[in-house]
């Protein structure tokens, strides 16, 4: 039984008897007046709050009501209301906070009363209402729990790739928050696969949706290459370089664009025009900054979908994701004045802010998934020179008289020359292993880089320790006397500080143990496959605790492609010969005896 009053008004609501609704003629500030009426009624002091209690399942099952908090017991808030009599004490209900509670929700979009959208959700949750006044019973919340808890979605059958669990886990939130129409902060660390989860959500879409890829120019070979490997079903074009279309028609006939970030920009004026179902920015922290004329033209984009792939969403400060969320899903974090008064550069912040993103961000560590992975998982990465060498290779070919030079093609490929010690660190492939670099350092990783050329291994070890003074950075070669060698392993094993050893394949290649490093980037590819594989046993060897990622780079368009295809020939020719041995009837030795 609960009595309700407000001014003028006063009635009994009674679950065993009929509504009986008795008028006072008096006003509620004559509490007198009311006990002539109902004597047996006490007043408080005391003030109910108004809370705001949201329900249900993230992101599309989700209600709010407003009830009042009596000591933690909760009741229905009588919205129409002064007062509320729960048994028989009066107590004056706290219209700041109630209208505190209906500013926040105003920018909502709640078209059915009581429900909410899973974007009005997470803006909810940002306020400073959520701190306060929020009290949230909602199952499930965040985005890979939620995900588990569903019926696994099953992985597109035109995917030609098997994916491993938390891949399929991955994609699955990615397709579940597209379907409600909210977007992704894809965050897992480096080797873990992020390409693939978003060719598998771009093969999940209705068909004729249209999927917009925006990348580093230097990455865009690898996007066509791994959407022509996997998904050849996809209509996919490369709208780059001076041969793209300059006109929105001439992207029609696509499922999939892939293009780069100065592309977008400069074509901004259809691009911009047209409505994409998903908009992916890879490499997504080159949007970090607000202010940058990146960031501002991705967010103009017209797209139902936004996916920002990035394995380090925060580099500097808190700031980075709120650039990053404005792309994700625009207003959740308010405006960047309100967002830095709320959240400074501390632990709670960060915390607090990561509880906020967790419901839209997939992002696994390799510790989380190695059950997972095989022990090693090679990954080849093309990567698109830029129009200086380019215009250098072409040179070398025309002046070429009796056949072409591989060797110095070669060498313009791995930057080996004096041509490019000014500009060394911008060269694409430089660039990619900076960024490796950087998600392995913040991950607590020890990288192997291996190289080719002498000049290569100086201009590296020189370009990151300028970038990381406080890391350990060596190399290893030729010119290194065989104990020395030794030494460096020691420490660079022993160091507890970011730490990269820089290794010609030749002369580190054999008889070396370095299992504390756990990714081993090959700079440049090898005609003979066999090197490659022994400098990657540096690492990928007995007593290595973790799986072991190994990143092979190469140019696309270049030599080094030819020597990526028949260096894989090769491999092929060998497993196939190691199959033939395992095959023969009754070898139980593996000696083919």
């Amino acid at each position: 039984m609960a009595w309700v009053a407000r001014a003028g008004e006063i009635w009994l609501d009674s679950s065993k008897t009929n509504a009986e609704m008795i008028f006072a003629d008096v006003s509620l500030g004559s509490s007198s007046s009311i006990r002539q009426e109902l004597p047996e009624l006490r007043f408080s002091r005391r003030a109910l709050r108004a809370v705001l209690r949201i329900t249900g399942t993230f992101p599309g099952q989700l209600e709010w009501k407003i009830l009042t908090d009596n000591d933690g017991v909760f009741g229905p808030y009588p919205l129409a209301s002064d007062y509320v009599i729960d048994g028989k004490t009066v107590h004056r209900l706290n219209r700041v906070e109630l209208d505190d509670i209906y500013r926040s929700l105003g920018g909502i979009e709640t078209r059915l009363k009581g429900r909410l959208t899973g974007g009005g959700y997470l803006r909810l949750l940002s306020t400073p209402l959520a701190q306060h006044f929020l009290r949230d019973e909602s199952d499930n919340n965040y985005g890979l729990d939620w995900a588990k808890t569903q019926a696994v979605l099953p992985v597109p059958p035109t995917l030609r790739a098997t994916l491993y669990d938390y891949q399929i886990v991955g994609s699955s939130v990615l397709r579940l928050l597209a379907d409600n129409g909210l977007g992704c902060l894809l965050a897992d660390e480096m080797g873990l696969g992020k390409t693939i989860q978003v060719i598998a959500l771009a093969l999940s879409r209705p068909a004729r949706s249209r999927t917009l890829v925006v990348a580093p120019a230097s990455l865009i070979p690898n996007w066509l290459r791994e959407f022509r490997e996997f998904a050849p079903d996809l209509a996919v074009v490369d709208h780059s370089g001076p041969q793209r279309t300059g006109v929105a028609s001439g992207l029609d006939e696509f499922d999939v664009v892939v293009t780069s970030y100065e592309t977008v920009i400069n074509d901004f004026g259809f691009i911009g025009a047209l409505r994409w179902n998903i908009v992916v920015l890879d490499e997504a922290q080159q949007i970090r900054n607000p202010a940058s004329q990146r960031a501002k033209y991705m967010k103009l984009l017209i797209r139902d979908v936004s996916v920002a792939v990035t394995g380090t969403p925060i580099e500097n400060s808190l700031r980075d994701l709120w650039s990053l969320s404005e792309f994700v899903i625009p207003q959740l974090l308010g405006g960047l004045d309100e967002f830095e008064l709320a959240f400074d550069n501390q632990q709670e912040a960060a915390q607090r802010l990561g509880r906020i993103a967790a419901q839209v961000t997939v992002r696994r560590r390799v510790v989380e998934v190695a059950r997972d992975l095989p022990d090693r998982v090679e990954i080849l990465t093309a990567l698109q020179m830029d129009d200086e060498d380019r215009a250098l290779m072409a040179r070398v070919r025309n002046q070429s008289k009796d056949g072409l030079d591989q060797k110095q093609l070669e060498m313009i490929c791995a930057h080996s020359s004096e041509t490019f010690d000014d500009n060394f660190a911008k060269k694409p492939k430089v660039q990619h292993v900076l960024s490796l670099l950087a998600e392995g350092f913040a991950g607590g990783d020890k990288i192997l880089v291996f190289a080719s050329y002498l000049r290569s291994i100086d201009q590296l070890a020189a370009t990151v320790r300028n970038l990381y003074p406080d890391a350990f950075v060596a190399t290893v070669d030729g010119r290194k006397p065989v104990p020395d060698r030794m030494q460096i392993i020691d420490e660079f094993t022993e160091t507890k500080r970011a730490a990269c050893l820089i290794l010609n394949p030749t002369a580190a290649g054999t008889g070396l143990n370095i299992v504390a490093a756990n990714h081993v980037v090959h700079f440049n590819p090898q005609w003979n496959p066999a090197v490659t594989k022994q400098a990657t046993a540096r690492s990928y060897r007995r007593r290595q605790m973790k799986p072991v990622f190994v990143h092979h780079l190469y140019y696309a368009d270049s030599v080094e492609e030819r020597m990526v295809e028949r260096s894989s020939w090769k491999q092929h020719l060998a497993d196939a010969f190691d199959s033939g041995i395992k095959e023969k009837e009754g070898n139980e030795n593996g000696t083919g005896v």
